[in-house]
């Protein structure tokens, strides 16, 4: 037997309990990690890792169809969007010269 897999996996599966629990509890994660006493550093640190694993276990299964998004990209191109390139079929104007 492999202890250091069953361990892990006894570990992820307490982890799952702790972060399950702090959704049900209403409360933030600030203060749900001080009223249990356990790092906000390792909660999170959990909660990356177990989505990770479950984002992973998905793709593997096939149950994602749609294509992996860079939310890096994503976000950084919201936030800074191209601006149209003058004369080109994005270019409207917003200065019109009226004659007379």
């Amino acid at each position: 037997m492999n202890t250091s897999k069953v361990t892990s996996e006894f570990r992820a599966a307490q982890w799952m309990q702790i972060i399950k629990d702090r959704q049900e509890s209403g409360m933030n994660v600030k203060n749900f990690c001080l009223a249990r006493g356990i790092s906000r550093d390792a909660y999170f640190y959990w909660q990356h890792k177990l989505r990770k694993a479950a984002c992973n276990s998905m793709t593997k299964a096939g149950e994602i169809s749609a294509p992996v998004v860079d939310f890096k990209k994503a976000i950084h191109e919201y936030l800074h969007p191209k601006k149209p390139q003058v004369g080109g079929a994005d270019f409207t104007p917003n200065i019109f010269y009226i004659a007379g």
